[in-house]
């Protein structure tokens, strides 16, 4: 019979890291669960989650156990996490088992963290090219037509001035341009994050195969790790990563595991590479999978970084060259001006 969920918000990243990290501590430290619970919910400074530890010690009051329990907050805290603390109940492994959640969910981190990093310099250079124009509009050119009217006449700063407006119309028009399409392209590559066209795009495929790849070995290994047989363990890692094709793929994997090797249902997906297939086929082979899964995690996560470096070393000269053709674009026509009205005294 399905559990009734409790319909609560859904725990931010912070927020899980928080929760999982003190649950850990505490039962580390060999402190009942009950008494965890009840020493979290006084001391964590977090509304919700002092609400969900309350609403566990009431179900826990009610006479409902704990495995049972965890799983009405699917919703709030994870499918694949609430499995997994179900199953580290019932097998012991609570704690290992929320040391390695609690790992997942700070690699999670450092990579959302690693990815702003790397994007704050693209958006500095971005802001400098919205500034520098702004700069030369209502500082530079006016000097210069103030400058070019006391040599000239009025008609001269005004014609300075003309130009100078109408390349500030045009550079605006094309950062307008440049913006509207870096706005679509970043919502289209939200969207494309979660299905095939996403692993199809240049530079930004392969760090989302890398994320969800990452994402999906880390999980099957802990779920291996905690004694989850190998196809139960496959569709609960599938379900926590976000890309919808790569999950429907492991889920027709988890299907044929009875009938084929894990290493060669992985091969026909075609998202492991083909060194990482063999480091599955061996650990199949000595029964070491878990240990080989953590491994090919690790593994991944440098690709991914590889990757996103990748996207920032084009994004960066992009920019650079674009903030250099604003700059020159408009000290072009500023001078251009200048100079022919000095011709003409």
């Amino acid at each position: 019979m399905k559990s009734k969920q409790y319909d609560l918000p859904a725990l931010s990243l912070n927020d899980k890291i928080e929760l999982f990290g003190a649950f850990s501590n505490y039962l580390d430290a060999s402190i009942p669960l009950n008494t965890a619970l009840f020493q979290m919910a006084e001391y964590t400074n977090n509304v919700q989650i002092r609400r969900i530890i309350n609403l566990i010690l009431k179900e826990g009051a009610a006479g409902v156990n704990f495995t049972d329990t965890i799983l009405k907050f699917k919703k709030t805290l994870g499918a694949a996490y609430c499995n997994l603390i179900s199953v580290g109940v019932q097998t012991g492994e609570l704690p290992q088992i929320l040391k390695d959640i609690n790992d997942l969910l700070l690699r999670q981190r450092e990579f959302k963290s690693t990815v702003i990093r790397s994007c704050s310099y693209p958006a500095f250079l971005l802001v400098l090219l919205i500034l520098s124009v702004i700069l030369l509009v209502c500082v530079i050119q006016p000097k210069l037509a103030a400058f070019t009217a006391s040599m000239t006449g009025d008609a001269s700063s005004l014609k300075i001035a003309s130009f100078g407006m109408e390349s500030f119309i045009n550079i605006s028009a094309i950062i307008g341009v440049i913006s509207v399409a870096l706005f679509f392209m970043s919502r289209n590559l939200i969207q494309s994050f979660t299905t095939e066209k996403g692993l199809k795009l240049p530079l930004f495929g392969a760090a989302i195969k890398y994320y969800n790849l990452s994402t999906f070995s880390r999980l099957l290994a802990i779920s291996y790790k905690a004694g989850i047989p190998i196809t139960q363990a496959i569709i609960l890692s599938a379900d926590a990563i976000p890309n919808t094709f790569m999950r429907d793929k492991f889920i027709k994997c988890s299907a044929l595991v009875s009938q084929k090797p894990i290493a060669k249902l992985f091969g026909t997906t075609g998202l492991f590479p083909n060194d990482l297939i063999m480091k599955i086929e061996s650990g199949d082979v000595s029964g070491n999978l878990d240990k080989v899964f953590f491994d090919i995690s690790n593994t991944i996560n440098l690709k991914l970084e590889m990757a996103i470096t990748s996207i920032l070393k084009l994004l960066e000269p992009t920019l650079l060259v674009l903030i250099g053709c604003a700059v020159g674009y408009f000290a072009y026509s500023v001078l251009s001006t200048v100079y022919g009205s000095l011709l003409a005294l």
